[in-house]
């Protein structure tokens, strides 16, 4: 079989573990250590004062150690995305602290950067980069994983088809929804042309650039003819051609309207809905499903979904419907049980949460795969372990009845209404 994968397997140690090793052989030397420290230069700076009496020496003191700490920050960073550093982003990590003079410590789950405060913040800005790029890189690898679930392209290895990994076929798919007629692809080290044949996928053809005469056959395999638990709800609106979101303003007399609004005026007696808008995203729909899917197999049982309230200011309206809720912009207001997404059983606890926007507030009745949950605590940046490797889905305020749930991870939820209210 050939080797489609051409990725090796990444360091499955921690982001901290390696970058102790690294700071190990790069600073100090030592065999062993429970935190690391990469030290500013120390450079001296002699200052003469010259002053008629000693008070006066003693306040010009004074005044210089206040510049000094005028000047200097000291600044924690804490995110779960640290444990996904590859060993070329510790380094680069460390090597920008050097570059910018800039004091590095390390210890389980935080960063601390300590120098001047323009120093200090280019580190960390370009650190907090790197956090996005990762979780846009997990969006697009959930995405990649849904799709493949739904739509697959299989090349002929021998007298069998093997499936493209689900970055590959993503690329492949994309290329084709495109109406491209040749589509380029690297695997590993290796590079391929596709070249599609659009009156029949399943002619389609793979070309090894190195050997053009090296061809292999190509099928394209919908899996929604086989099982359609990725497929769009039925009572979706149609979406107009390549868009993946729309807002459908749902009608006051239908059955879904009176079914969001009773669930709402259940504990959010003193309000009043003005607007209900049903979300329909299919990208983060089908990604969402892939996750459910995941799941449900898991845990062993399909009782792992909730619907729960979440309330939001106007300026990330537009960021949740296309992108869904994203710790970076949803976990403003708390973090008691952890530093995730959090979501609430009662709409009036929501209700403090929605910010007003032109007389009226806003909150969301979302789809949430709270799973298997345990207590939070402030401290977590992502759920406790279960067991050996396993992960909690979630966690909770009160284990024995939960009314706040909190998840780690952005794919767990779905904005299914966006709840207008006075």
């Amino acid at each position: 079989m050939k080797n489609k994968e051409g990725t090796p397997l990444k360091d499955e140690r921690g982001f901290f573990t390696r970058a102790y090793d690294k700071g190990k052989q790069l600073f100090t030397g030592e065999e062993s250590f429970e935190k690391k420290v990469l030290t500013r230069e120390t450079k001296s700076l002699l200052i003469n004062i010259y002053c008629i009496d000693q008070y006066r020496i003693t306040q010009a003191q004074k005044q210089i150690e206040k510049i000094i700490e005028q000047e200097t920050l000291k600044r924690t960073i804490s995110d779960e995305t640290m444990a996904k550093f590859d060993d070329s982003q510790v380094d680069l990590i460390i090597q920008m602290c050097r570059h910018e003079d800039v004091q590095l410590e390390i210890n389980p789950g935080i960063i601390t950067l300590q120098g001047l405060k323009g120093d200090v913040a280019v580190v960390d800005g370009n650190i907090r980069c790197m956090f996005q790029e990762i979780a846009k890189q997990e969006k697009i690898e959930a995405e990649a994983v849904a799709l493949a679930k739904d739509m697959q392209w299989l090349y002929l290895d021998g007298e069998s088809y093997e499936k493209y990994p689900p970055l590959v076929n993503r690329v492949i798919e994309n290329d084709f929804q495109k109406q491209k007629k040749i589509c380029n692809v690297t695997i590993g080290s290796h590079q391929y042309k596709i070249r599609f044949d659009f009156s029949n996928p399943n002619n389609s053809t793979e070309e090894d650039v190195r050997n053009p005469t090296n061809k292999v056959n190509m099928k394209r395999y919908d899996n929604k003819t086989k099982k359609n638990t990725l497929a769009l709800p039925k009572d979706w609106a149609p979406m107009d051609g390549s868009a993946h979101v729309k807002l459908v303003t749902l009608d006051s007399s239908s059955k879904e309207y009176n079914f969001v609004q009773q669930k709402f005026k259940v504990t959010a007696t003193g309000n009043q809905i003005t607007k209900i808008d049903r979300i329909q995203n299919s990208k983060l729909y089908k990604t969402y499903m892939a996750r459910k899917e995941d799941m449900d197999q898991k845990n062993g049982s399909k009782n792992n979904e909730l619907q729960l309230f979440h309330g939001t200011t106007p300026d990330s309206i537009n960021q949740i419907n296309t992108n869904g809720f994203n710790r970076s912009y949803c976990g403003k207001n708390a973090t008691m049980f952890g530093r995730g997404v959090y979501f609430a059983r009662d709409a009036n606890y929501s209700v403090r949460y929605a910010g007003a926007g032109l007389g009226a507030k806003q909150m969301y009745l979302a789809r949430v795969l709270v799973g298997d949950f345990t207590q939070g605590n402030s401290s977590y940046i992502v759920a406790p372990t279960k067991s050996g490797d396993i992960l909690y889905d979630s966690v909770v305020d009160n284990t024995s009845s939960p009314s706040m749930y909190v998840v780690f991870n952005d794919t767990q939820s779905y904005p299914d209404y966006l709840i207008t209210f006075q």
